[in-house]
């Protein structure tokens, strides 16, 4: 019989990550960072409306509707181990201000 070790990650996989914008205006740009402890494999991304999204590194989502929006993100290790961070209400996006014009002219 041959013995074979069992190979386990050297550090806890603890995932978590940083939003570089956290409120505004529709239509909203947010690039999200991965900053998780351990050596993540892959990373899937909630970003709260619907849709979802691949990045190991950063995720970039464009939020198109106003609302508050919890974001997630599940990592996984080469070693099948996996760990989820969730940013309750982290984004919010307001409705762009109308804007006016005075079209009127004065003399």
């Amino acid at each position: 019989m041959t013995y074979r070790p069992r190979y386990e990650p050297n550090e806890e996989l603890l995932a978590a990550f940083t939003a570089d914008a956290r409120d505004g205006c529709a239509p909203l740009t947010v690039t999200f960072t991965n900053i998780t402890v351990g050596d993540a494999a892959s990373a899937q991304w909630e970003f709260g409306d619907g849709t979802t999204g691949k990045g190991l590194l950063t995720a970039t989502h464009i939020y198109a509707k106003d609302g508050v929006y919890t974001v997630t993100l599940h990592v996984q290790d080469r070693f099948g181990n996996i760990d989820t961070d969730v940013a309750a209400d982290l984004i919010t996006v307001n409705t762009p201000w109308p804007t006016f014009s005075d079209t009127s002219r004065h003399s």
